[in-house]
């Protein structure tokens, strides 16, 4: 759907959902995150004729959230987070996809 075009922005609710439901795949937030970083690092490994911006913006994005959810899980930021942050914000010539996965890696360590 990424590749068709933007995404609509809705302003009304689209689904509802139960509170608690165990078994849910929402529920634990450290598979759904690795999930979804892992799922944008497929993405750009499968659409090498992406943009270099676009690309370059997941690998922001994923960092970004990769360096949240250290510093929310864990008394002490690991480096690797902290590392990866910092690249994220240096332009990246190639090898975006294994960038992403890292972040994924990071956040599965939990």
């Amino acid at each position: 759907m990424a590749l068709l075009g933007p995404f609509p922005r809705v302003e009304a609710p689209v689904a509802f959902i139960p509170r608690v439901a165990p078994g849910r795949l929402g529920e634990d937030e450290t598979r759904e995150l690795r999930d979804v970083t892992r799922a944008t690092a497929l993405f750009l490994a499968d659409n090498p004729d992406l943009p270099w911006r676009l690309r370059q913006f997941a690998c922001r994005r994923a960092a970004g959230r990769c360096r949240r959810f250290a510093a929310r899980s864990r008394r002490s930021m690991p480096p690797a987070a902290t590392g990866l942050y910092r690249r994220a914000h240096l332009p990246i010539p190639r090898g975006h996809a294994a960038f992403i996965e890292e972040c994924a890696r990071i956040i599965d360590r939990d």
